[in-house]
């Protein structure tokens, strides 16, 4: 069953900005790829350990991508997601009942 054959967008011209993020990924692969800060060490036997395990390296990649993913959230929300199968009918009795105050 396809959920989203309910859904309609108010404004899907803003799916366009989309494209944006695979421009960011290869940005972030080619082009930022070689800015990266280095040192000279004179043993790197004592830092090896050091590098390999620290949670740091390895979720290096986390920031981007949760950007990345707030960013297609962000469309998502921009383009204003209407679900359009839900229509019902709803008659009531009763009785109004007003007060004022003069």
């Amino acid at each position: 069953m396809n959920i989203f054959h309910t859904y309609q967008f108010l404004h899907p011209q803003f799916f366009w900005l989309l494209l944006l993020v695979p421009i960011a990924i290869a940005w972030k692969l080619f082009v930022r790829k070689k800015e990266h800060a280095a040192f000279t060490i004179s043993n790197i036997n004592n830092v090896k350990n050091w590098v390999t395990d620290s949670w740091r390296i390895k979720t290096i990649w986390l920031p981007f991508v949760l950007r990345n993913a707030v960013f297609v959230a962000i469309i998502m929300g921009l383009a204003r997601p209407q679900n359009t199968s839900e229509s019902r009918e709803e008659t009531t009795e009763g009785i109004d009942i007003v007060m004022s105050m003069d």
